[in-house]
């Protein structure tokens, strides 16, 4: 079973540091020897690197997710913006116009 998942090893990981506490120190109070403390230090320490990477993975997929949809609602709306401005300028503007002012309201 590896240290990082047990609570106790996170526990004695965590007092280290607390204001003036050694590694030495720490591992006489909880009755383990300073190498087991260390070795339980870097597994905790490798594992949330593991996890912050795995973090900024999933963060840049998501921004690349986003990118792509901002791009594409972009270019949904500039084509909309063509059809709208091709209505208005359009054969049909003036009859449009009619029928827009003498609508019943």
């Amino acid at each position: 079973m590896c240290a990082t998942g047990s609570s106790t090893a996170s526990n004695a990981v965590e007092r280290l540091y607390e204001p003036g506490a050694t590694q030495g120190s720490v591992a006489k109070e909880l009755g383990i020897t300073g190498t087991q403390l260390k070795i339980w230090r870097l597994e905790i320490e490798g594992f949330g690197s593991i996890e912050a990477k795995r973090r900024q993975k999933a963060d840049a997929a998501e921004l690349e997710r986003l990118r792509k949809e901002n791009k594409r609602l972009a270019e949904e709306n500039e084509i909309l913006q063509m059809g709208e401005q091709a209505n208005a300028t359009g054969p049909s503007a003036p009859a449009n116009a009619f029928f827009a002012a003498t609508a019943v309201k």
